[in-house]
């Protein structure tokens, strides 16, 4: 029986080579070839995907992480249109997760509300620096998502950024526009990939003197007009896909689960912030940050 399974695997192996020497190929074959490929880019998708939704607000970097991920697992993405639909994903879910809140801001706002208006200036005022970083730095920060070695070094600050939250600062101001350009300024920086803009954002925050629920709130509903705005500007890229691994599918796909999981990231790190217990995420950081530049070096020998 084994060799009479043996012999069958060599017919049919033998059969194909001759098959491609006339220039013909078999449609089983090619199928199954189709299948197979269709089926690997769906589970990297995936795999980028679920990053996406756990990286994008915890303070570990989601960018960092899906350059990383792509690096490693070879998946081919013009530029960064792959990061931009699977943020697309992460808008949605915080969308959700603030829905009440930002109702409560949309009705204020119409309604003239003092509160409502000062809360939605300081977003704007916010929002300034990364619109002004991206428009002068942009194909320099674009440049970054195809260095993973320095995408590494950058997981690195996030590490430092993250541990400086373990010294405790006393509570003692509320939002104001100041403060509000500071964290902008913050999010602009996080452009880099591999800086975290939730890890910067918050940790400016807190060391603004705010509350931690009031600085991730703010940091959240801050990052909704800047994925708005990245999303917009890639979409006009959407068509180069097609001379790429990934397909229109793979994309929507991604944008689900990436959608899903950051609704619950979101929640896993608001309790993160009530224990105090942010700093850990620095550690991880840094190990992370450690052990790609050395896979990263590996890699290229």
């Amino acid at each position: 029986m084994f060799w009479r399974s043996r012999c069958h695997f060599v017919t049919l192996h033998l059969s194909e080579v001759f098959s491609r020497i006339k220039g013909q190929t078999y449609p089983e074959t090619l199928q199954l070839n189709t299948r197979w490929c269709a089926l690997t880019i769906f589970v990297k998708t995936t795999i980028l995907a679920l990053i996406q939704g756990l990286t994008e607000f915890l303070p570990i970097s989601s960018s960092g992480h899906l350059v990383l991920a792509k690096h490693f697992l070879n998946l081919k993405a013009p530029g960064a249109i792959l990061e931009t639909v699977l943020h697309a994903g992460t808008l949605i879910s915080v969308i959700l997760y603030y829905r009440k809140r930002l109702i409560s801001l949309i009705i204020g706002f119409f309604r003239k509300d003092e509160a409502s208006i000062r809360y939605s200036s300081a977003i704007l005022f916010a929002s300034l620096p990364a619109l002004i970083a991206y428009m002068t730095l942009g194909e320099y920060i674009e440049a970054a998502f195809n260095m993973p070695q320095f995408v590494a070094v950058m997981l690195l600050v996030t590490g430092l950024i993250a541990l400086s939250t373990a010294v405790s600062t006393q509570t003692i101001r509320s939002m104001n526009r100041p403060i509000a350009v500071l964290i902008g300024c913050a999010q602009a920086f996080a452009m880099i990939p591999g800086i975290s803009r939730s890890g910067a954002t918050i940790a400016v925050g807190k060391r603004m003197g705010i509350s931690s629920n009031q600085a991730a709130e703010f940091s959240f509903i801050m990052s909704i007009p800047a994925l708005m705005g990245a999303v917009a500007i890639k979409l006009f890229d959407l068509p180069t896909i097609t001379g790429t691994d990934l397909t229109p599918l793979s994309l929507v796909f991604g944008l689900f689960v990436a959608a899903c999981v950051g609704y619950f990231a979101i929640r896993f790190l608001i309790r993160t912030l009530e224990a105090n217990k942010f700093w850990i995420f620095g550690v991880y950081c840094l190990i992370i940050g450690v052990i790609a530049m050395g896979l990263t070096y590996i890699k290229e020998l």
